[in-house]
């Protein structure tokens, strides 16, 4: 079955049973749980579609989605220099990566915020296909002609070891054991997955 590309937040997804399964189905309920930002994604579907969600059209296919079973299950979406939104397929966070960064997410996140898009595009020097919006706030669709005609430009795990130093380099005094263990830190740099699945989505600005 072709993916139809459709991304979006972790808290859109249907999850038909309490396992790592999803369907690409929005969660129209999950999204009500989401304070006023939620809300205001409710307001809006309501403002096109009229009341009935039973109305309410969206992009997704309906398919059934088990996170990296298939290969790279995420989209990075990024803004380049000119201020233009991109996107690119990732594989999943090095473990290694993902657990020291877990300790120490608030100066993370203050470095990330420090990062230019030279700085990125340092990290992982790869072109990149453009994130389409759909009607509903918040959901895309990943654009696989464009990225097949690229290439298939990944983000890898060794890309994200480089990015995740180049994060790690604007704190070093709290993010050095970070910079140590990118140096030292050893992952595959290939990524042949036998077929593609619709994505997951976090932002990167």
């Amino acid at each position: 079955m072709e993916p139809c590309g459709v991304y979006m937040p972790g808290c859109y997804w249907w999850q038909p049973t309490s396992k790592w399964k999803f369907k690409c189905t929005v969660a129209w309920d999950q999204i009500a749980e989401q304070g006023i930002d939620g809300q205001k994604v409710l307001d809006e579907m309501t403002r096109m579609f009229g009341p009935d969600r039973r109305n309410w059209q969206t992009p997704c296919c309906g398919a059934n989605f088990a996170p990296w079973r298939k290969g790279a299950s995420k989209v990075i979406e990024l803004r380049d220099a000119s201020g233009e939104w991109k996107a690119i397929l990732a594989d999943r966070l090095p473990e290694q990566l993902d657990d020291q960064i877990k300790g120490v997410l608030h100066e993370w996140h203050v470095a990330a915020q420090r990062i230019t898009p030279d700085d990125i595009m340092s990290a992982i020097p790869l072109i990149l296909p453009k994130a389409n919006k759909t009607h509903i706030p918040g959901v895309s669709k990943f654009d696989f002609r464009e990225w097949e005609r690229l290439g298939r430009p990944t983000l890898t795990q060794a890309g994200w070891v480089a990015l995740c130093r180049v994060i790690a380099s604007k704190d070093p005094v709290n993010l050095q054991h970070i910079i140590s263990l990118c140096d030292t830190i050893k992952v595959p740099n290939g990524l042949d997955p036998e077929s593609w699945p619709v994505l997951m989505t976090e932002s990167l600005h």
